[in-house]
């Protein structure tokens, strides 16, 4: 134990504070130098873990005994004032190695005070110990030689720590990065850490990856894995509700080539089929790509709220037209022949078979 731990508040009482050190009236001169070389030794040392330190009870005892596995006793007097909840610690023992936690609540029944510990890992054996406080801090933390747009965590030990390219935050533009130093949006997750395009100047979320295959997972130990769009029109303050055509829900692709970022060439869409009220929700989906040969983006299918589904290009299996848009036919028992417009009949019956005839198209009713 370091030999100013032994010294005390009081000055009478340091008539001899620790082996190599005597104050004494009429002492000799040879006692004199070695007491104060002891001193110089006793106070240079507090250097070598300078944030810790040994309190005691803040006065002469510093030294605590083993109450249990998380647990010291102080005594002598009221040291709850020093070893209050939450004060990161350091211990120190032969068989208990050196472990670090914090106080978990201290309390004051005389003559001792009792000390209780969380540890981070490890635990208290039954020997001499030694106690250490982590030094308080005020203000701005001194000397850690910190950078800007650090984010300070507890590193090994309990002291202040920092990994300014995987864990930064950009105070100018009120932006987080994780994986990456100069984040370019509100929140920016890199997982590979290589400088990712400029995300769309909407976008307040943008996840990164230069490495091949990166996947993202979602896992649930019960229910629906969902992501899930939610859209309320005006604010979120004063919200009104989404009228017709309203997209609330969309996955969008988008593509390198060889010159710049595209617009979004591919999309599946989830938007309103109707202004929104308490009893009604309609809903519509639809599906757009980009032809081939061409950057324009097309609605190919629309799946409507009723649960039909129209499409510009028909059903196809291989090279084979299933069905085209719709089919108009007339009225009554049936007629041999149909024309393609592009909407189909009334009257009873509604559905019609068509069959090739050699050649010729014709319909048999499907009741």
């Amino acid at each position: 134990m370091t030999g100013v731990y032994t010294w005390s508040t009081t000055a009478s009482e340091n008539i001899s504070a620790n082996t190599g050190i005597v104050w004494d009236t009429g002492m000799a001169p040879v006692t004199v130098r070695t007491s104060s070389r002891q001193v110089m030794t006793d106070v240079r040392s507090l250097a070598n873990d300078l944030p810790w330190f040994q309190y005691g009870i803040g006065s002469k005892d510093v030294r605590p005994t083993y109450n249990s596995s998380t647990s010291v006793k102080f005594s002598g007097g009221d040291a709850t004032a020093y070893w209050h909840a939450g004060r990161r610690v350091k211990a120190v023992g032969t068989s208990t190695g050196t472990i670090y936690g914090k106080v978990s609540s201290s309390s004051y029944s005389a003559p001792d005070t009792t000390v209780n510990f969380t540890w981070d890992s490890g635990s208290l054996s039954n020997e001499a110990l030694s106690i250490y406080a982590g030094a308080p801090i005020t203000g701005r933390p001194v000397g850690f030689g910190l950078t800007a747009g650090s984010i300070l965590f507890s590193g090994p030990g309990g002291y202040p720590t920092e990994d300014n390219a995987n864990l930064f935050w950009d105070d100018s533009n009120n932006r987080l990065g994780l994986g990456v130093a100069a984040p370019q949006s509100s929140f920016e997750i890199n997982f590979s850490g290589a400088t990712a395009p400029a995300p769309l100047t909407s976008a307040d979320v943008h996840l990164a990856s230069a490495v091949a295959g990166t996947t993202f997972l979602l896992d649930l130990a019960a229910g629906t894995p969902a992501f899930v769009g939610r859209r309320t029109n005006t604010s979120f303050g004063s919200p009104s509700a989404i009228v017709i055509n309203n997209v609330i829900g969309a996955l969008h692709g988008r593509g390198y080539d060889g010159s710049s970022l595209s617009n979004t060439q591919g999309a599946i869409e989830f938007f309103a089929a109707e202004g929104w009220g308490t009893s009604a929700h309609g809903t519509s989906a639809r599906i757009r790509t980009t032809p081939a040969g061409s950057t324009t983006l097309t609605t190919t299918h629309v799946f409507n709220s009723d649960g039909s589904m129209s499409c510009t290009a028909g059903l196809t299996t291989g090279s084979t037209t299933l069905h085209t848009t719709s089919v108009s036919l007339t009225n009554g028992a049936g007629a041999l022949t149909g024309t393609l417009t592009n909407a189909p009949a009334t009257g009873n019956p509604t559905k019609w078979i068509p069959i090739n005839d050699n050649g010729t198209t014709r319909y048999i009713p499907a009741w």
